[in-house]
């Protein structure tokens, strides 16, 4: 039974760090990393049930590379954040983000007022807007709204452009980015509301009633996934060419552990990666006691930023949760 538990303590730590590598080598690229990446990746952490009360009784020196492996799980590959708040110096002036995903009106919108109002919030992005917006903010607030989207202001806001991708299944162009200019009283601040494919489809083409899983609809999958690529390197690319401090804010569709989201996005700040803590989650998915969290809603900022908060808001009656940020605008225009 030690030898037993002795490969089962080495193993599982084993295990767990080869699958935080298939995470991260694999996502956007393989059907079966995809599954990790979006999945429930608590999962992994079952195994510890039957393990941790066996080797306490057997053998308890076995836990301390048990715990290398728990360590893992719960830290990185799960995708832990860890920044304890720190006083950061005042770099200019702050401005309060909040961003979130309305489900096409499925959203409660007294809460929803409610938040904006007692956050504070001097900037609000809203993806999946309804036709006809039924929410109650002060008359003194500036809107702009364009397809799906819907951004808010106490300060004045300058009509910029909506970027579309076609999407190859549909045919359609589809709204991926709305892009305004705030003139806050610092100065001119780009602002760009992000709604990018999902992927959702892809991974529930991959699922069947009789067999559990049919890799063999993989193909759609990848089409999908490099069109999610390609959306992500044209909105970038037009971010690249404002000539302005920006503030990148809402539904991204993807974890940062995505490769996706490397390739296009790394290069800049993510507010809850950088000064966030706990998991981050924003979104609820899976069915009854397989309910679990991802992280796909973001916020981030430019070289000329500084991220001084981001924390998860409240439940406002969306399968998402809001986004709230602090960014302190380092250089002015």
């Amino acid at each position: 039974m030690r030898k037993i538990l002795f490969l089962a303590s080495w193993g599982y730590t084993f295990f767990i760090v080869t699958l935080w590598l298939v995470l991260f080598f694999g996502s956007d690229r393989w059907w079966a990393a995809m599954l990790l990446l979006f999945g429930p990746r608590w999962i992994a952490a079952l195994p510890l049930i039957t393990l941790i009360p066996l080797i306490v009784l057997v053998n308890w020196r076995l836990l301390f590379p048990l715990l290398a492996g728990v360590a893992v799980v719960f830290g990185p590959f799960m995708g832990l954040c860890l920044h304890l708040k720190k006083t950061y110096p005042q770099a200019g002036p702050v401005i309060r983000v909040l961003t979130c995903n309305i489900a096409n009106g499925s959203y409660n919108a007294p809460k929803l007022a409610t938040l904006i109002r007692d956050s504070r919030a001097d900037i609000v992005a809203l993806q999946e807007c309804p036709h006809d917006l039924n929410l109650e903010i002060p008359a003194s607030w500036h809107k702009i709204k364009s397809h799906e989207f819907c951004v808010l202001s106490r300060f004045p806001l300058v009509s910029g452009q909506l970027v579309r991708v076609l999407d190859p299944l549909t045919h359609w162009h589809m709204s991926c980015m709305l892009q305004c200019v705030v003139k806050t009283p610092s100065g001119d601040l780009a602002f760009c509301s992000i709604h990018l494919p999902t992927a959702r489809k892809g991974l529930n083409a991959m699922f069947d009633e009789t067999t559990l899983l049919r890799p063999i609809r993989e193909r759609r999958l990848l089409k999908e996934t490099e069109y999610r690529r390609r959306a992500s390197r044209e909105v970038t690319r037009f971010i690249a060419s404002l000539n302005l401090p920006f503030v990148i804010a809402g539904d991204f569709n993807m974890p940062v552990e995505s490769s996706i989201y490397r390739d296009s996005w790394r290069r800049y700040t993510n507010a809850f990666s950088c000064v966030g803590l706990g998991y981050g989650w924003t979104a609820w998915r899976g069915v009854a006691w397989l309910k679990y969290g991802i992280r796909i809603d973001h916020v981030l900022i430019g070289e000329d930023s500084k991220a001084l908060l981001c924390k998860v808001g409240p439940d406002v009656g969306s399968d998402h949760l809001p986004v709230i940020a602090d960014v302190a605008v380092v250089r002015g225009h």
